[in-house]
Protein backbone atom coordinates (compact mmCIF):
# COMPACT_ATOMS: atom_id res chain seq x y z
CA UNK A 1 0.00 0.00 0.00
CA UNK A 2 1.11 3.77 -0.99
CA UNK A 3 2.33 5.99 1.91
CA UNK A 4 -1.30 8.10 0.38
CA UNK A 5 -3.45 5.35 0.70
CA UNK A 6 -2.16 4.14 4.34
CA UNK A 7 -2.83 7.54 5.46
CA UNK A 8 -6.37 8.56 3.42
CA UNK A 9 -7.98 5.10 4.92
CA UNK A 10 -6.85 5.98 8.42
CA UNK A 11 -9.06 7.85 10.63
CA UNK A 12 -7.31 10.73 10.28
CA UNK A 13 -9.13 13.51 8.39
CA UNK A 14 -8.80 14.11 4.46
CA UNK A 15 -7.49 17.37 4.68
CA UNK A 16 -5.79 16.66 7.65
CA UNK A 17 -4.09 13.19 5.66
CA UNK A 18 -3.20 15.66 2.66
CA UNK A 19 -1.51 17.30 4.24
CA UNK A 20 0.72 14.77 5.93
CA UNK A 21 1.69 12.87 2.93
CA UNK A 22 2.35 16.27 1.26
CA UNK A 23 5.07 17.05 4.47
CA UNK A 24 6.57 14.23 3.51
CA UNK A 25 7.03 14.41 0.02
CA UNK A 26 8.20 17.51 0.79
CA UNK A 27 10.51 16.69 3.19
CA UNK A 28 11.65 13.22 0.50
CA UNK A 29 12.29 16.01 -2.12
CA UNK A 30 14.88 17.73 0.02
CA UNK A 31 16.52 14.76 1.21
CA UNK A 32 17.47 14.22 -2.34
CA UNK A 33 18.01 17.17 -3.96
CA UNK A 34 21.84 17.99 -4.59
CA UNK A 35 22.21 14.88 -5.96
CA UNK A 36 18.87 13.89 -8.01
CA UNK A 37 16.28 15.27 -10.02
CA UNK A 38 13.10 16.25 -7.68
CA UNK A 39 11.14 12.64 -6.44
CA UNK A 40 8.00 13.94 -7.77
CA UNK A 41 9.14 14.60 -11.29
CA UNK A 42 11.01 11.29 -11.40
CA UNK A 43 7.92 9.51 -10.55
CA UNK A 44 6.20 10.83 -13.14
CA UNK A 45 7.79 9.59 -15.72
CA UNK A 46 9.35 6.59 -17.02
CA UNK A 47 13.32 5.61 -17.54
CA UNK A 48 14.02 6.17 -21.23
CA UNK A 49 14.97 3.65 -23.38
CA UNK A 50 18.41 3.56 -24.53
CA UNK A 51 17.78 5.49 -27.98
CA UNK A 52 15.42 7.92 -26.46
CA UNK A 53 17.90 9.02 -24.04
CA UNK A 54 20.72 9.11 -26.89
CA UNK A 55 18.55 11.64 -28.81
CA UNK A 56 17.70 14.02 -25.39
CA UNK A 57 21.62 13.70 -24.80
CA UNK A 58 22.35 15.69 -28.10
CA UNK A 59 20.30 18.22 -27.53
CA UNK A 60 21.99 20.13 -24.60
CA UNK A 61 21.09 23.93 -25.28
CA UNK A 62 20.25 25.87 -22.17
CA UNK A 63 16.16 25.81 -22.36
CA UNK A 64 14.60 28.46 -24.00
CA UNK A 65 12.51 29.47 -20.93
CA UNK A 66 15.82 29.75 -18.55
CA UNK A 67 17.62 31.35 -21.53
CA UNK A 68 14.45 33.82 -21.61
CA UNK A 69 14.83 34.46 -17.69
CA UNK A 70 18.83 34.42 -17.58
CA UNK A 71 19.30 36.85 -20.72
CA UNK A 72 18.57 40.00 -18.61
CA UNK A 73 21.60 38.69 -16.52
CA UNK A 74 24.19 38.17 -18.85
CA UNK A 75 23.14 41.90 -20.72
CA UNK A 76 24.56 43.49 -17.18
CA UNK A 77 27.97 41.55 -18.16
CA UNK A 78 27.95 42.19 -22.06
CA UNK A 79 27.49 38.33 -22.44
CA UNK A 80 25.69 36.85 -25.19
CA UNK A 81 23.37 33.46 -25.51
CA UNK A 82 24.00 31.75 -29.00
CA UNK A 83 23.10 28.43 -30.39
CA UNK A 84 26.17 25.94 -31.05
CA UNK A 85 26.73 22.34 -32.22
CA UNK A 86 30.05 20.75 -31.83
CA UNK A 87 30.99 16.93 -33.23
CA UNK A 88 31.76 13.98 -30.84
CA UNK A 89 34.96 11.94 -31.53
CA UNK A 90 32.76 8.92 -31.85
CA UNK A 91 30.36 10.56 -34.33
CA UNK A 92 26.86 12.77 -34.14
CA UNK A 93 26.63 15.96 -33.41
CA UNK A 94 25.68 17.89 -30.00
CA UNK A 95 24.15 21.04 -29.56
CA UNK A 96 24.36 23.59 -26.94
CA UNK A 97 24.63 26.85 -25.96
CA UNK A 98 27.62 29.18 -26.16
CA UNK A 99 28.23 32.22 -24.23
CA UNK A 100 30.10 34.72 -25.65
CA UNK A 101 31.61 38.42 -24.78
CA UNK A 102 34.58 40.20 -26.25
CA UNK A 103 36.38 36.91 -27.53
CA UNK A 104 35.58 34.91 -24.51
CA UNK A 105 33.78 31.57 -25.42
CA UNK A 106 32.11 29.41 -22.71
CA UNK A 107 29.78 26.37 -23.68
CA UNK A 108 26.81 25.91 -21.35
CA UNK A 109 25.99 22.36 -21.42
CA UNK A 110 21.98 22.14 -19.98
CA UNK A 111 21.63 17.84 -19.48
CA UNK A 112 17.98 16.30 -18.78
CA UNK A 113 17.65 16.02 -14.68
CA UNK A 114 17.03 12.41 -15.61
CA UNK A 115 20.61 11.69 -16.67
CA UNK A 116 21.27 11.95 -13.15
CA UNK A 117 18.77 9.65 -11.50
CA UNK A 118 19.15 6.94 -8.84
CA UNK A 119 17.60 4.73 -6.82
CA UNK A 120 20.09 4.22 -4.12
CA UNK A 121 20.57 0.58 -4.25
CA UNK A 122 22.44 0.31 -7.44
CA UNK A 123 25.01 2.35 -9.40
CA UNK A 124 23.45 5.19 -11.17
CA UNK A 125 22.54 3.91 -14.74
CA UNK A 126 23.30 6.72 -16.67
CA UNK A 127 26.63 8.06 -15.37
CA UNK A 128 28.46 5.89 -18.13
CA UNK A 129 26.15 8.19 -21.03
CA UNK A 130 27.44 11.11 -18.91
CA UNK A 131 31.12 10.55 -19.22
CA UNK A 132 30.59 9.95 -22.99
CA UNK A 133 28.91 13.41 -23.42
CA UNK A 134 31.76 14.98 -22.29
CA UNK A 135 34.04 14.08 -24.96
CA UNK A 136 32.06 16.29 -26.94
CA UNK A 137 33.52 19.15 -25.72
CA UNK A 138 37.05 18.47 -25.31
CA UNK A 139 39.55 21.80 -26.15
CA UNK A 140 36.45 23.81 -24.52
CA UNK A 141 35.70 26.26 -21.47
CA UNK A 142 32.37 24.56 -20.46
CA UNK A 143 30.29 24.64 -17.70
CA UNK A 144 27.63 22.20 -16.99
CA UNK A 145 24.13 22.11 -15.06
CA UNK A 146 21.34 20.44 -14.73
CA UNK A 147 17.64 21.56 -13.11
CA UNK A 148 17.02 20.52 -9.60
CA UNK A 149 20.80 19.07 -9.30
CA UNK A 150 22.73 20.94 -6.31
CA UNK A 151 25.93 18.94 -6.99
CA UNK A 152 27.43 15.56 -8.49
CA UNK A 153 27.16 12.51 -6.34
CA UNK A 154 30.68 10.01 -6.37
CA UNK A 155 30.08 8.03 -9.87
CA UNK A 156 28.94 11.19 -11.76
CA UNK A 157 32.22 13.56 -10.05
CA UNK A 158 34.43 10.82 -10.99
CA UNK A 159 33.01 10.44 -14.38
CA UNK A 160 33.83 14.55 -14.87
CA UNK A 161 37.39 14.26 -13.30
CA UNK A 162 38.73 11.43 -15.99
CA UNK A 163 37.17 13.53 -19.00
CA UNK A 164 38.42 16.69 -17.50
CA UNK A 165 42.21 16.15 -17.39
CA UNK A 166 43.54 19.49 -18.45
CA UNK A 167 40.37 21.20 -19.62
CA UNK A 168 38.83 24.14 -18.10
CA UNK A 169 35.24 22.40 -16.98
CA UNK A 170 33.13 22.85 -13.96
CA UNK A 171 29.52 21.69 -12.62
CA UNK A 172 27.64 24.76 -11.78
CA UNK A 173 24.73 23.87 -8.66
CA UNK A 174 21.55 24.99 -10.11
CA UNK A 175 20.99 26.50 -6.71
CA UNK A 176 23.98 29.00 -7.81
CA UNK A 177 22.27 29.51 -11.05
CA UNK A 178 18.79 30.33 -9.25
CA UNK A 179 20.66 32.86 -7.31
CA UNK A 180 22.40 34.57 -10.04
CA UNK A 181 18.77 34.79 -11.71
CA UNK A 182 17.83 36.53 -8.67
CA UNK A 183 21.22 39.19 -8.73
CA UNK A 184 23.11 38.07 -5.86
CA UNK A 185 25.80 36.83 -7.71
CA UNK A 186 27.44 37.65 -10.93
CA UNK A 187 28.55 35.92 -13.72
CA UNK A 188 32.17 35.90 -12.64
CA UNK A 189 30.75 34.15 -9.67
CA UNK A 190 28.48 31.58 -10.31
CA UNK A 191 30.46 30.39 -13.59
CA UNK A 192 33.77 30.42 -12.11
CA UNK A 193 35.60 32.91 -14.96
CA UNK A 194 38.28 34.85 -14.71
CA UNK A 195 37.04 38.56 -14.44
CA UNK A 196 37.97 40.88 -17.48
CA UNK A 197 40.43 43.99 -16.81
CA UNK A 198 37.34 46.36 -17.96
CA UNK A 199 37.73 48.45 -15.38
CA UNK A 200 40.54 51.28 -13.81
CA UNK A 201 40.83 50.33 -10.20
CA UNK A 202 41.91 53.03 -8.19
CA UNK A 203 44.78 53.15 -5.85
CA UNK A 204 44.51 52.75 -2.27
CA UNK A 205 40.89 51.13 -2.44
CA UNK A 206 40.03 48.75 0.11
CA UNK A 207 37.41 45.65 0.15
CA UNK A 208 34.98 46.11 3.53
CA UNK A 209 35.78 43.77 5.87
CA UNK A 210 32.99 41.46 7.78
CA UNK A 211 32.35 43.82 10.31
CA UNK A 212 31.76 47.06 7.82
CA UNK A 213 29.14 44.80 5.86
CA UNK A 214 27.07 43.94 9.17
CA UNK A 215 27.62 48.01 9.86
CA UNK A 216 26.19 48.85 6.34
CA UNK A 217 23.25 45.87 6.25
CA UNK A 218 21.85 46.98 9.43
CA UNK A 219 22.35 50.53 8.65
CA UNK A 220 20.37 50.46 5.11
CA UNK A 221 18.15 47.82 6.62
CA UNK A 222 16.85 50.44 9.20
CA UNK A 223 16.53 53.39 7.08
CA UNK A 224 14.64 51.76 5.02
CA UNK A 225 12.24 49.95 7.49
CA UNK A 226 11.70 53.68 8.21
CA UNK A 227 10.56 54.87 4.99
CA UNK A 228 7.13 55.97 5.54
CA UNK A 229 6.10 54.52 1.72
CA UNK A 230 7.50 51.34 2.87
CA UNK A 231 10.58 49.48 2.60
CA UNK A 232 9.89 48.15 -0.73
CA UNK A 233 9.71 51.52 -2.31
CA UNK A 234 12.99 52.87 -0.32
CA UNK A 235 15.12 50.02 -2.12
CA UNK A 236 13.73 50.30 -5.24
CA UNK A 237 14.44 54.56 -4.92
CA UNK A 238 18.01 53.68 -4.47
CA UNK A 239 18.52 51.67 -7.52
CA UNK A 240 16.45 54.05 -9.69
CA UNK A 241 18.44 57.25 -7.91
CA UNK A 242 21.86 55.43 -8.02
CA UNK A 243 24.42 55.98 -11.04
CA UNK A 244 24.30 52.42 -12.14
CA UNK A 245 24.16 51.59 -15.77
CA UNK A 246 20.48 50.97 -16.97
CA UNK A 247 21.29 47.60 -16.99
CA UNK A 248 22.61 47.35 -13.61
CA UNK A 249 19.31 49.06 -12.56
CA UNK A 250 17.10 46.67 -14.57
CA UNK A 251 18.46 43.72 -13.23
CA UNK A 252 17.62 44.87 -9.62
CA UNK A 253 14.51 47.52 -9.89
CA UNK A 254 11.74 44.88 -8.75
CA UNK A 255 12.44 41.04 -6.47
CA UNK A 256 12.24 43.39 -3.11
CA UNK A 257 10.44 40.89 -0.43
CA UNK A 258 8.88 41.70 3.03
CA UNK A 259 12.81 41.78 4.90
CA UNK A 260 14.55 44.89 5.35
CA UNK A 261 17.58 42.83 6.26
CA UNK A 262 17.30 40.26 3.34
CA UNK A 263 16.81 43.07 0.82
CA UNK A 264 19.46 45.19 2.20
CA UNK A 265 21.89 42.12 1.75
CA UNK A 266 20.91 41.80 -1.40
CA UNK A 267 21.36 45.27 -2.61
CA UNK A 268 25.14 45.71 -0.50
CA UNK A 269 25.76 42.05 -2.35
CA UNK A 270 25.11 43.22 -5.40
CA UNK A 271 26.96 46.40 -5.61
CA UNK A 272 30.12 44.78 -3.80
CA UNK A 273 29.92 42.42 -6.45
CA UNK A 274 29.95 44.96 -9.32
CA UNK A 275 33.39 46.04 -8.09
CA UNK A 276 34.00 49.10 -9.87
CA UNK A 277 32.39 51.20 -12.35
CA UNK A 278 33.27 50.01 -15.94
CA UNK A 279 36.00 51.96 -18.26
CA UNK A 280 32.95 53.77 -20.29
CA UNK A 281 31.32 55.15 -16.87
CA UNK A 282 31.89 58.36 -15.99
CA UNK A 283 32.23 57.15 -12.68
CA UNK A 284 35.48 54.57 -13.90
CA UNK A 285 37.13 52.88 -11.73
CA UNK A 286 35.21 54.31 -8.07
CA UNK A 287 34.27 51.65 -5.94
CA UNK A 288 30.25 50.80 -6.91
CA UNK A 289 29.72 50.24 -3.15
CA UNK A 290 31.19 53.32 -2.75
CA UNK A 291 29.10 55.48 -4.54
CA UNK A 292 26.33 53.78 -2.92
CA UNK A 293 26.88 54.53 0.49
CA UNK A 294 28.09 58.06 -0.44
CA UNK A 295 24.25 58.46 -1.98
CA UNK A 296 22.69 56.89 0.57
CA UNK A 297 25.25 59.40 3.09
CA UNK A 298 24.32 62.32 1.18
CA UNK A 299 20.61 61.84 0.82
CA UNK A 300 19.99 63.14 4.55
CA UNK A 301 18.32 59.69 5.25
CA UNK A 302 21.45 59.05 7.71
CA UNK A 303 22.19 60.98 10.32
CA UNK A 304 24.10 60.61 14.03
CA UNK A 305 25.95 57.68 14.56
CA UNK A 306 24.52 56.05 11.02
CA UNK A 307 26.10 58.74 9.18
CA UNK A 308 29.20 58.87 11.25
CA UNK A 309 29.89 55.32 10.30
CA UNK A 310 28.46 55.28 6.86
CA UNK A 311 31.57 58.22 6.48
CA UNK A 312 34.06 56.59 8.49
CA UNK A 313 34.00 53.17 6.12
CA UNK A 314 34.33 55.30 2.66
CA UNK A 315 37.15 57.40 4.13
CA UNK A 316 39.03 54.40 5.40
CA UNK A 317 38.29 52.09 2.43
CA UNK A 318 39.14 55.17 0.16
CA UNK A 319 36.28 54.73 -1.74
CA UNK A 320 35.48 57.72 -3.42
CA UNK A 321 37.44 58.89 -6.57
CA UNK A 322 39.56 61.79 -4.87
CA UNK A 323 40.79 62.75 -2.03
CA UNK A 324 38.88 66.08 -2.33
CA UNK A 325 35.66 64.05 -1.88
CA UNK A 326 36.87 62.21 0.85
CA UNK A 327 38.01 65.30 2.63
CA UNK A 328 34.45 66.52 1.84
CA UNK A 329 32.56 63.35 3.75
CA UNK A 330 34.80 63.64 6.32
CA UNK A 331 34.28 67.42 7.21
CA UNK A 332 30.61 66.83 6.81
CA UNK A 333 29.82 63.67 8.31
CA UNK A 334 32.29 62.92 11.35
CA UNK A 335 30.80 63.22 15.16
CA UNK A 336 33.36 64.77 16.44
CA UNK A 337 35.75 61.87 18.89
Amino acid sequence: MRLDELVSSSDVPKNAAERVVQSVRTTLDGAFSGVNASVDHLRTQSLPTEEELATSLQRLEVAEQLQVALRPRFDVFNFRLEPNITPHPYGGNYNYTVLRRNGTEVALVQIPSIVFYYDKKTPPPFAPHFGHLLKAFRGKLTRLFSEGVAGLIYNFEAALTDERKDQDWSFVPWPDIETFQEGTLDVWQVFKLAKPADTVALPGVRSLDDAQIGIVITIVSRLAGDNPAGAEAQFKGWVQESNWPEAWKNARKAGWGPDCTLNARALVDYARNRGTFPATHTLAGQSVIGELLRMILESNLAGGDDADALAHIIVSCRLLRSDADLTRIKETYYLAR
